[in-house]
């Protein structure tokens, strides 16, 4: 009995290896860079020394640089490279690289680029003063393209059947707070073009989210005033009610997803308002004078 679960244990761990991925990084700079990589589960960092303290001995017979001390890895699970983020040390401003799914080749139409190290769960990061390459494509310092592209992605999931909006939320906010490092920073200038195209987007997707966490609210709310009516407070509820009227109507031609029921909404509307017009109505007929015969 103990064999056997001795050699389920062995099997369970030898894929859980199989399918976590590895980065081999060669730092080419003369100073210390953080490399930070997000996936769709969890966040790794490593912090990665100057590769040429590291003793490279040259192989002359193969052409093969070997190195006394192995080359630094970074591990990471299977779920999928969301984001890398590389720090160096003489610069405030991070390297920012957001993976959008894109199905990236060289020119032998070989899988490169994070779509590389994703299919294969392996790769390669070779880190300059200029920017990085990752198994064969080089993502410039002075590049935020891959910010734009991650609000494409962000604006296809919110229009998608079931959107997740905690999840798009969290990325909205993370790109938001990525781009305002760029603003801020000494780049901001020549890159100007980028930021500014990328800012209306990210400012299109915070507004989008406002309006659809609002009209959740708004349904919220309209379910506990219904609950909590009575003939005392009544003119209050009514109040509140003409208000969520009036910022329901100033979105009703949005474009939504199809998760936000705006009808469903506007049946409970009817539904209190005709709840409010029976008590108004009941009060005013309890508060008639009576007629005195004489």
């Amino acid at each position: 009995m103990k064999k056997i679960v001795i050699m389920l244990l062995a099997i369970i761990m030898h894929f859980q290896f199989v399918a976590a991925g590895t980065i081999t990084v060669t730092n080419l700079m003369s100073q210390q860079a953080t490399v930070t990589i997000d996936t769709e589960k969890k966040t790794y960092a490593i912090q990665v020394n100057p590769s040429e303290n590291l003793n490279v001995q040259k192989n002359l017979d193969n052409g093969i640089n070997q190195y006394d001390n192995p080359l630094p890895k970074l591990n990471f699970d299977n779920s999928g490279i969301k984001k890398i983020t590389i720090k160096r040390m003489q610069s405030d401003l991070p390297q920012i690289i957001y993976y959008n799914d894109e199905v990236v080749t060289d020119r032998t139409n070989k899988p490169s680029g994070i779509y590389a190290i994703n299919l294969s769960k392996s790769g390669t990061m070779k880190i300059d003063q200029d920017g990085v390459d990752l198994n064969g494509i080089v993502y410039s310092l002075n590049d935020v393209s891959s910010f734009y592209a991650k609000c494409k992605k962000l604006k296809d999931m919110l229009t998608s059947k079931k959107p997740d909006f905690k999840m798009i939320e969290q990325g909205v906010n993370d790109l938001a707070q990525s781009l305002r490092l760029f603003e801020s920073s000494d780049k901001a200038a020549s890159l100007s073009l980028q930021l500014a195209v990328t800012r209306l987007e990210v400012d299109y997707l915070v507004n989008k989210l406002q309006i659809i966490n609002q009209i959740k609210e708004y349904a919220q709310s309209l379910q506990s005033i219904t609950q909590g009516l009575t003939a005392t407070n009544v003119d209050a509820v009514a109040s509140k009610l003409n208000n969520m009227i009036i910022g329901l109507q100033t979105v009703e031609q949005i474009q939504l997803p199809d998760t936000i029921d705006i009808k469903k909404i506007k049946k409970n509307i009817n539904t209190l308002q005709e709840k409010i017009a029976t008590i108004q109505h009941a009060t005013k007929a309890t508060d008639r004078p009576m007629l005195v015969n004489q």
